[in-house]
C-alpha cells in the first residue's frame, strides 16, 4: 500500500490535476471487499452456517420423532399393564385358611377341617375389586369351598398322609375374576392315641328260644355302645348257623370311629358264628322219628284204656291198627299246628249187665304240636292230651230195650275217613303207616 500511495503522490506531483483523473474505480475494490461481507460476516461463512443449521435442524427433526415414538411406547406398555392387572384373577391361596387336624385314635383317625372365616370376608372383597359381586356368585365360591373330600377318612394311622381335596373348578370362577390355589392340602397324620382291642363276644350270650323249624335267636350282656345284629333271626333248627355282628350305636353299620374315640378301643372281630343247638324239634316224620312215635304210642295206650266209651260198656282189650301224621309243609307258612298225630285203635267192649256180650268198634287218638328233644325223645315240655271222636255207633239193644251206643266207629275204614277228615288243610302234608 505504501508504493501504491508513493505512486499517486508522484503522480500528482508531475502532471496538472484534472477532476476527471482521480475516478472512483481507486475506491472499487473497497465497495466489492463490502459486498462480499453479510451481517458482518462474510458471505462463504454464512453460507457455511446456513449449511450448519440445515444440518441441525433435521436432527431435531429426527430427535422430535424419536421422543414421540418412545412416548407412544411408553403408553402403551402403561396401557398394556394397566390392562394385565385390571384382568389378572385375583389368587385365593387356600392353604393360607384351611387348618386339617387329625383327631381319634390310630386305625380309626378321622380328618376335621377348619376353614377360617376370614376367607370369606376376602373372597367378597375380591369379588367386590372385579367388580363380580353378587349373593349368587357367593353362594357358589361358599359352595366349592364346602365341598371336599377325604380318603380312608375315619380308617387313618399315624404315617399316613391324609389329602384333603377341594373339588373346585377354576374355569368356573375366572368369569368372576378369582383363582383358587392350592386347592389340595396335604398332612401327615400323627398323635394318634394306640386303640385297644378287645373281644366283644367273650362275654355274651347268645341263646336259641322257640322250637325247631322255627326257633329264633337272642343276644344278651352287650358292651357299653354296643349292640348285636344276626342273621337269620328266625326258622331255626338244631345244627343251622347263625352270624351276630357287633355294632356301634354312634357309628354307621362297620364303623368304629366315635366308638373307639369315646370308648378307647374297638372290636377285634366284627362278626362271629354261632351253630344252633338244644332247640326241641317237632316230630315231622313216622320213620325218622320213630322213637318218639313210638313212646307216644306208649302214651295213647294208656288213653284207649282210660277213655269213656258209654254208659253201658266197658273197655276189655285194645289193638294198634296205625298211625297218621300231618306236618307243616312250608316252615314260613302260619298253620294251626305245626304237627299233628292221630293213633288207630280197634277197641274191644263187653256189656256190662251182660258179660257174654261183646262189642268192637274203632277210635283215633290225637294230639298236635309234639315237641323232641336233641336225641329225638318226647320233649319233656309236651303236655300230653289225646283227643276223640265225639261220634256215636249204635253197638245193640240193653235188657230194657234201648240202644246200646259207644263213642267210636263200626269200621276202621270210617275211622281212618273221619282221621282224614280232621287233618284236611292245604298247608298240611299227610302222611300214614298203613299200606
Amino acid at each position: 500500500m505504501e508504493n501504491n500511495e508513493n505512486n499517486v503522490n508522484n503522480t500528482t506531483e508531475n502532471q496538472t490535476p484534472v477532476e476527471t483523473s482521480v475516478e472512483t474505480p481507486v475506491e472499487t475494490p473497497v465497495e466489492t471487499q463490502e459486498q462480499t461481507m453479510l451481517n458482518d460476516q462474510p458471505i462463504d461463512s454464512t453460507i457455511n452456517n446456513v449449511s450448519s443449521n440445515s444440518g441441525s435442524n433435521s436432527k431435531l427433526i429426527k430427535g422430535l420423532i424419536i421422543g414421540i415414538v418412545a412416548f407412544v411406547a411408553v403408553v402403551g406398555i402403561a396401557v398394556g399393564i394397566l390392562v394385565f392387572v385390571l384382568t389378572r384373577p385375583i389368587k385365593i391361596d387356600l392353604k393360607k385358611y384351611v387348618e386339617v387336624k387329625c383327631e381319634g385314635v390310630n386305625e380309626y383317625g378321622y380328618v376335621d377341617v377348619d376353614i377360617d372365616e376370614d376367607l370369606e370376608d376376602d373372597i367378597k372383597k375380591a369379588l367386590k375389586d372385579k367388580n363380580h359381586y353378587s349373593k349368587r356368585n357367593l353362594r357358589k365360591v361358599e359352595k366349592a369351598i364346602s365341598n371336599y373330600k377325604v380318603k380312608n377318612d375315619g380308617e387313618l394311622s399315624n404315617g399316613d398322609t391324609v389329602n384333603v381335596v377341594f373339588k373346585i373348578n377354576n374355569d368356573v370362577f375366572k368369569e368372576m375374576g378369582i383363582k383358587f390355589e392350592n386347592t389340595t392340602i396335604s398332612k401327615k397324620v400323627s398323635g394318634l392315641k394306640k386303640v385297644k382291642k378287645i373281644d366283644a363276644f367273650e362275654d355274651i350270650d347268645v341263646s336259641f328260644y322257640g322250637s325247631a323249624p322255627n326257633g329264633g335267636v337272642s343276644v344278651y350282656g352287650a358292651p357299653n355302645g354296643l349292640y348285636y345284629d344276626y342273621e337269620p333271626e328266625d326258622g331255626l333248627s338244631n345244627g343251622d348257623e347263625v352270624t351276630v355282628t357287633v355294632r356301634s350305636w354312634s357309628d354307621d353299620e362297620g364303623e368304629f370311629d366315635n366308638y373307639a374315640k369315646e370308648y378307647g378301643y374297638v372290636p377285634k372281630e366284627e362278626s362271629k358264628t354261632f351253630t344252633v343247638e338244644g332247640l326241641p324239634t317237632y316230630l315231622m316224620d313216622l320213620e325218622k322219628d320213630k322213637d318218639a312215635v313210638e313212646d307216644l304210642k306208649s302214651e295213647a295206650e294208656k288213653s284207649v284204656k282210660e277213655a269213656y266209651y258209654g254208659w253201658d260198656v266197658e273197655y276189655e282189650s285194645s289193638e294198634y291198627q296205625g298211625v297218621y301224621l300231618s306236618t307243616r309243609k312250608d316252615a314260613d307258612t302260619y298253620t294251626w299246628y305245626t304237627d299233628r298225630i292221630a293213633y288207630i285203635y280197634k277197641v274191644n267192649l263187653k256189656d256190662d249187665s251182660d258179660a257174654n256180650k261183646k262189642y268192637s268198634i274203632y277210635i283215633y287218638l290225637a294230639e298236635d304240636d309234639i315237641k323232641l328233644n336233641e336225641d329225638g325223645k318226647l320233649d319233656e315240655d309236651n303236655y300230653i292230651y289225646f283227643d276223640t271222636t265225639s261220634d256215636e255207633v249204635v253197638l245193640g239193644k240193653n235188657s230194657s230195650g234201648s240202644d246200646i251206643e259207644a263213642y267210636g266207629y263200626k269200621s276202621l275204614d270210617e275211622a281212618k275217613s273221619a282221621v282224614e277228615k280232621l287233618f284236611d288243610d292245604d298247608d298240611m302234608e299227610i302222611t300214614n303207616s298203613f299200606k
